[in-house]
């Protein structure tokens, strides 16, 4: 994911990577989540890995750790949004491809952020 930088791997790229792992570790992820007491945790845990990576990517743009309180809300916004629709998603709700949940993604992103994250 952190090779987004490169003008050959694109912001769409990461999506579609982070799709395709989602969907090859459904069975897993649908026994954790069933399973374990430990749901919230592991939603907890993909929503600030999600939000610190957002975090760290406009951070380098910018080219200082400040980051606007409107700015840090939208990219917390856009995480925690796509983290629940990928839960619904593995556990059956929706029945999409891992490109096609890519390109919702894509499409979601609050559009003041694609000039962080399409340079």
């Amino acid at each position: 994911m952190g090779r987004i930088d490169n003008k050959s791997y694109l912001w769409k790229d990461t999506l579609l990577d982070g799709a395709r792992y989602y969907a090859e570790n459904c069975e897993f992820i649908k026994n954790a989540l069933r399973h374990t007491s430990g749901q919230d945790s592991f939603i907890e845990y993909v929503r600030k890995r999600n939000t610190e990576f957002l975090k760290v990517e406009v951070q380098k743009h910018l080219m200082t750790e400040y980051i606007p309180d409107e700015t840090m809300g939208m990219i917390k916004f856009y995480a925690y949004g796509l983290v629940q629709f990928m839960l619904e998603w593995l556990l059956g709700d929706m029945h999409f491809s891992p490109e096609q949940i890519a390109e919702i993604w894509d499409k979601s992103l609050p559009e003041p952020l694609r000039q962080y994250l399409y340079p």
